[in-house]
């Protein structure tokens, strides 16, 4: 019989934001390995007719489930209520997802209910913490799924998970349908990338001065909201050697970044969300690295110590202090002056992608613990 998996969300799709990226190629995923997804999500009404599984470039067609986006005080339990409903009338096998309150309204009434986040809990604090502890301890909850080790030892201080009952998988990235070899000469450009936000803590700032003592290089910057795209252009408009190309979908940032010989991710010390005043440094696994790593290009990060768990300096990246311009200068130079140290970055990075952080291995591996 097959297995059928419903996936509680509020994320809004389509969207830009990485959430709904996740909650996608996860879906999908599932489907790989001989699963049925339902996901519940919000829709924007605006994109009637759009097609999801080109759009996010997915294997297969995931089933969706659409559900009002109600906007006020304590919608979220109204939406719990929507999850709750089309559970009852469909008893799917697992329970699994990113909204903690549709699946722990599911939880009195399933079996088995797992639960993925990737910050900790915010927002009506004392009852949340209320509910989370009391969700944590039910025989129903099979499993807490983070993406860092970090932020399992804040879940773990907080509500005495137990360790059993607590799990890192990081985040994760398709493996190409093509490989362009990442080569340069004399005579064609040697391009400098980034794909992702452009707000508060992603590093465009150092970007673009980069730019500035590299002349000789191009710099892509593709991503972001409308409103940062303009201010970014604007930033960059008297810099020849700079291309902001505005918001690529995410079925095709991966041409997008194989057309580039270094992939930049300049994080800050806080790395801020589009959203309130939360930073995730601490704690964050960003969909970037793996997309990077999985186009087998050289990869030069800043040196934020939770990305330590995924890289590794010199072997399948570089990794720069994250305000000191002359190091990101002199990392990009290294790759640039050695053809021998721009495939051994790249080569790695790829290698460890493929070992570690697949779409379909992580969806395998989850499927093991539900």
């Amino acid at each position: 019989m097959t297995r059928t998996i419903l996936y509680s969300s509020r994320a809004l799709i389509p969207s830009r934001k990485a959430n709904s990226i996740h909650i996608m190629k996860m879906c999908s995923a599932f489907a790989d390995n001989g699963c049925i997804p339902i996901l519940l999500c919000h829709y924007d009404e605006s994109q009637k007719g759009f097609d999801i599984k080109e759009y996010y470039g997915l294997s297969n067609r995931v089933k969706i489930i659409r559900i009002p986006n109600f906007n006020f005080r304590f919608s979220n339990y109204l939406v719990a209520l929507f999850h709750l409903y089309y559970y009852l009338k469909h008893k799917p096998s697992y329970v699994f997802g990113r909204f903690f309150l549709g699946v722990y309204f599911i939880s009195f009434f399933s079996n088995r209910v797992s639960l993925e986040l990737h910050q900790p809990l915010t927002g009506g604090a004392n009852i949340q913490n209320f509910l989370a502890k009391n969700l944590f301890k039910k025989k129903s909850f099979k499993n807490l799924i983070v993406i860092s080790n970090p932020l399992r030892n804040i879940f773990k201080k907080i509500y005495k998970i137990s360790t059993s009952k607590i799990k890192v998988f990081s985040d994760a990235a398709d493996n190409p349908s093509f490989f362009l070899k990442n080569k340069f000469s004399k005579h064609s450009k040697f391009n400098v990338g980034y794909v992702g936000h452009l707000y508060h803590g992603r590093g465009i700032d150092l970007i673009l001065e980069l730019a500035k003592e590299l002349p000789q290089m191009f710099f892509h910057i593709a991503g972001g909201n409308e409103i940062d795209i303009s201010r970014v252009r604007s930033e960059s408009k008297n810099l020849k050697n700079v291309k902001v190309h505005g918001f690529i979908t995410p079925n095709k940032t991966e041409k997008f970044r194989q057309k580039m010989n270094v992939l930049l991710a300049p994080y800050q010390f806080k790395v801020g969300l589009d959203i309130g005043s939360m930073t995730t440094e601490k704690w964050m696994s960003p969909l970037k690295i793996f997309e990077y790593m999985a186009s087998g290009r050289v990869i030069i990060c800043s040196d934020i110590p939770v990305l330590r768990e995924v890289l590794i300096n010199n072997s399948n990246c570089i990794l720069c202090h994250p305000e000191k311009v002359s190091d990101w200068k002199k990392s990009i130079m290294s790759v640039y002056k050695n053809k021998e140290l721009l495939n051994h970055l790249s080569n790695n990075a790829r290698i460890d992608f493929l070992k570690n952080y697949s779409w379909k291995s992580r969806a395998e591996n989850i499927l093991k613990i539900l």
